[in-house]
C-alpha cells in the first residue's frame, strides 16, 4: 500500500484492495496495539522497516507456517520465507 500510495497509484490501489475480497481462505488480520508494539522491538532488533516488521510480528503472532512474500528482507527470521512457486501443491500451507 505505501509503495503504490507513493506512486500516486491509488485507483490501481483501491481496485486490488477490492480484489481481496474474492480470495477463497483469505482472512484479514486486524493488529492490536500490542502487535504495533512487538512490531517496533522487532523492528530494531533485526532491522526490518515498519511495515516488515508489522507482517513479521503478526506471523510470530499466529504461528505461521511461513512469510509468503518475494522480499529477501525476510530470509534469515524464525518464520521461514517463501515464494509463491515454492508452495504451489503444498498440502499444509
Amino acid at each position: 500500500m505505501v509503495l503504490m500510495s507513493n506512486l500516486k497509484k491509488l485507483k490501481e490501489l483501491k481496485a486490488f484492495l477490492k480484489s481481496l475480497t474474492a480470495y477463497k481462505g483469505l482472512s484479514i488480520y486486524m493488529t492490536s496495539l500490542i502487535d504495533e508494539i512487538k512490531a517496533i522491538e522487532l523492528a530494531e532488533e533485526t532491522g526490518l522497516d515498519i511495515d516488515d516488521a508489522i507482517q513479521y510480528a503478526v506471523a510470530l503472532s499466529i504461528e505461521a507456517y511461513a512469510i509468503l512474500s518475494f522480499d529477501k528482507d525476510f530470509d534469515n527470521l524464525k518464520v521461514p520465507r517463501k515464494e509463491p512457486t515454492q508452495i504451489i501443491g503444498e498440502k499444509d500451507f
